[in-house]
């Protein structure tokens, strides 16, 4: 079906406070980030491709909610993986910063259904 290309964001306030010297491994390990569900491995696997962070060694919220990643990174709370094509008016207007340019998670998209009869979680 396509991919989407997730970016690595927050408010410029929270990487002023986070990163002022740029996102560097050990400001990572003290900055807050969130993650959809404990099965959510997007933020853990970039860290770990791009700065050499093992799963587990950032702080990590879980919050349920995509619109909700968008929220606290607004408000200066967290950083997060967030798609690009979600984003697109705040990083236009500043709200939000890409901070780790030319860097990005692409995730593949599939269509999935299930047959009638086949048993499937519900």
């Amino acid at each position: 079906m396509g991919a989407l290309d997730y970016l690595f964001v927050a408010s410029k306030a929270f990487a002023d406070r986070y990163f002022p010297n740029g996102v560097t491994r050990s400001a990572l390990l003290k900055a807050p980030a969130v993650a959809f569900d404990h099965l959510d491995d997007m933020h853990q696997a970039f860290l770990q491709q791009n700065f050499d962070l093992s799963p587990g060694s950032v702080p990590c919220h879980i919050v349920n909610s995509s619109e909700a990643f968008v929220q606290l990174a607004r408000q200066g709370t967290t950083c997060c993986m967030i798609p690009h094509l979600q984003i697109e008016r705040e990083l236009a207007s500043g709200e939000l910063i890409d901070l780790t340019p030319g860097l990005f998670q692409r995730r593949m998209l599939f269509w999935h259904r299930f047959a009638p009869g086949e048993p499937h979680d519900a």
